[in-house]
């Protein structure tokens, strides 16, 4: 049932010597070594005309575990639930291993944290990348030689409440330039989600609503993939990549009880016992790529084809004290296509870099939803968008550094059909133009950017559906097909000196987009989830971290700071949501040996404001790792403890007549070990990039 995690999810992200920095890339750069030791400090953090570079290799980062275990250790970044990522204050990233676009998160943790050169956290993305892209993880790896066959397994068991399994294996054939690979992955968990929710509502007749719901989530996974990849030359390469995904066994409970008030007297109890069965079809994806040089110019083409196809029945049993009982029937699907391509060219320009190209998308949903009995009204609405977005960029060094500047223009239709009759008023078109300043510049051991740059936040087909979600008795979750895109234009200034970085970033979001809940016109008593745009949404974020060296223990310390400026009228009175936000986070590696390693990281989030949303408790996240390796690192061992002290999140949503609280606790607190073993490690040279990534994120 996706209303009810929609809700959950409203709560409340001395320099050494250069020449040591140049010889490791250099050797990363010819493939000499499979493993390089360094002898002596090498940094983790660098300043580019993009954004940080944080080397692993050679850092004790490379023996953190796996991509997933490094990214913990990027300033500011948090995972949300399950495989998703948060970068405080800006929002979700995407991610790329080796210019190749992440299209499952779950990936990150199949890589080895020793596989890894570099990472580069770029919070302000040039022209090339999609506008909606508001932060981005570039993961470059070691490249490693030899032919054969090479063969990756993973079993992880992880306890919980429950008992979960995640086993994966991974194959590769080398023959000279070609490459064939594949992988096999399945996963199984079961999860529960506990909720206290207090709704009041306001509409002439006070309203209140108190309901404990207890939601379990039994979910089997297989995931799968196959590929072929050609090295023509050092300068030309291309593939073709099968991906697919099936969920065989997916199932929800749901269970909530609920008392009612009206006017500050008892008005009803209700018990309700639900469940939905998915029937899900498997999602496919078939991409292509072609990368090479061309009588001097670079050349990146990048094409996809993604569909899937989504069908669950719901069933709801209420027991009223006061009033008749009655059973919901709930019938839900929806099918989704997107196309896309995507082409990028590159020459040398008078000293500098020109790339310019161009990304075209297209992609159609359709969404039926059901209701036999009446009670909440049913839908069919298709909707079909496509997007032509040309883009250029120059970059061009400079005797104190570099500037880059470019624009990116996009063109974006969106036809709105209601039962197959085209709706004009719904449909729109934008054009917008979307530009990108960076100058980087070092003084002596102090390097810096700044750069300003605007980008695009656009609503996903759900917000934008007609569709109605049931969620209890009195509350219905639907979207709103005059939503309008939210634009944020930024200016951001970032600074390294040795082992300090600091960073202070304002943004101005106009139509910024976030939940909204008001009282159905025909029925008050019943409240409506849906979302809305507020005219302007000020914000200053800014963080200072500090990652020393002290023998054994490498620690990394950081302070952030999310400061918004944003009022709500109310039917009380006027709401001031400025509250700062404040997180404290501390990554703690310990390297004991080659072959024995440990971690200990520390996050607090202090109570305060983002959107209309007020975070009510401050939450503390702690996590703690060992890890021993054997056999010259190909067998590994580790043993992992997340979510130590079981956080729960409190936050209240503010509307102008509903206010709605809820206090949310996950099984989110669990142990996790993992045994892995490698033979022969040899990673697939596929280099496509991927098109139509943003696109393909609104169909979530």
């Amino acid at each position: 049932m996706l209303s009810m995690v929609s809700i959950s999810a409203f709560a409340i992200n001395k320099e050494p010597v250069d020449s040591l920095q140049l010889s490791i890339e250099r050797a990363l750069k010819e493939q000499q070594l499979g493993e390089i030791v360094v002898n002596g400090n090498v940094p983790i953090y660098k300043l580019t005309h993009e954004g940080v570079r944080i080397n692993v290799s050679g850092t004790f980062l490379s023996q953190a575990g796996t991509a997933d275990d490094v990214i913990r250790h990027i300033p500011g970044m948090y995972k949300v639930d399950n495989d998703k990522y948060n970068l405080f204050g800006n929002g979700e990233p995407v991610f790329y291993i080796d210019g190749r676009l992440v299209k499952d998160n779950a990936e990150l943790s199949q890589l080895k944290s020793q596989d890894i050169a570099a990472i580069t956290l770029i919070t302000n993305p040039g022209a090339k990348y999609d506008a909606s892209v508001v932060a981005v993880v570039q993961i470059k790896t070691v490249r490693r030689q030899g032919e054969g066959l090479s063969m990756d397994e993973k079993l992880v068991l992880k306890q919980s409440c429950n008992t979960g399994i995640d086993e994966q294996f991974n194959l590769n054939y080398r023959h000279k330039g070609v490459d064939v690979f594949g992988m096999f992955r399945f996963m199984k968990e079961t999860n529960y989600d506990k909720s206290e929710l207090n709704q009041v509502s306001d509409a002439g007749t006070l309203w209140q609503l108190k309901e404990k719901t207890n939601n379990t989530f039994d979910i089997h996974t297989i995931r799968a993939n196959a590929g072929l990849n050609y090295v023509i030359d050092a300068d030309n390469s291309l593939g073709v990549r099968y991906a697919w995904t099936h969920f065989p066994h997916k199932d929800e409970r749901v269970n909530f009880s609920s008392a009612v008030m009206k006017d500050g007297q008892p008005y009803d109890n209700t018990q309700n016992t639900g469940r939905f069965e998915y029937y899900d079809k498997p999602t496919q994806e078939l991409s292509a790529y072609y990368s090479g040089k061309v009588a001097g110019w670079s050349m990146d083409f990048n094409a996809s084809w993604w569909h899937n196809n989504r069908s669950n029945d719901g069933f709801y049993q209420e027991t009223n004290d006061e009033h008749s009982d009655r059973t919901l029937t709930i019938g839900s699907k929806s099918k989704s296509t997107l196309w896309a391509t995507k082409l990028v060219l590159a020459h040398p320009l008078m000293g500098g870099n020109l790339s310019f190209g161009a990304e075209y998308t297209n992609t159609k949903r359709e969404q039926v939803s059901t209701n036999p009995e009446g009670y909440i009204k049913s839908s069919n609405t298709t909707q079909r968008n496509y997007t032509v977005a040309p883009f250029v960029e120059y970059t061009h060094p400079l005797s104190f550094g570099s500037v880059s500047a470019g624009v990116r223009y996009e063109h974006n239709h969106d036809d709105y059909y209601d039962n197959g009759v085209l709706q004009n008023n719904e449909s729109r078109t934008y054009n917008h133009f979307f530009p990108h300043l960076s100058l980087q510049t070092k003084m002596g051991q102090v390097s810096g950017t700044l750069s300003y740059g605007v980008s695009i936040s656009r609503p996903s087909y759900r917000d934008l559906s007609k569709a109605v979600f049931y969620i209890n008795q009195f509350t219905l979750q639907t979207g709103n097909c005059y939503l309008k895109p939210a634009i944020e234009n930024t200016l951001q200034a970032q600074v390294i000196w040795k082992r300090w970085t600091a960073k202070v970033r304002y943004s101005n979001t106009r139509d910024a987009i976030f939940y909204w809940m008001e009282p159905l016109q025909d029925n008050p008593a019943v409240s409506v989830m849906s979302r809305s745009n507020y005219h302007s949404l000020k914000a200053v974020n800014a963080s200072v971290s500090y990652a020393p060296n002290v023998g054994l223990w490498h620690p990394q310390l950081m302070v952030l700071l999310y400061k918004q400026w944003m009022t709500l009228q109310t039917t009380d009175a006027v709401q001031r949501m400025n509250k700062p936000m404040c997180l404290l986070q501390s990554a703690n590696t310990f390297k004991f040996s080659k072959s024995l390693s440990a971690e200990m990281t520390l996050m607090l989030i202090s109570k305060g404001n983002e959107n209309n949303v007020e975070k009510d408790n401050v939450t503390l996240h702690a996590n703690a790792s060992i890890t021993k390796t054997f056999l010259n690192d190909c067998l590994s061992i580790r043993l992992a403890g997340y979510d130590l002290f079981y956080s729960q999140k409190r936050a209240v949503l503010r509307s102008e007549k509903v206010v709605l609280t809820n206090q949310n606790k996950r099984d989110s607190r669990y142990v996790e070990l993992t045994l892995r073993y490698t033979y022969n490690q040899a990673k697939s040279k596929y280099k496509g990039t991927g098109a139509g990534a943003a696109e393909r994120q609104r169909f979530s």
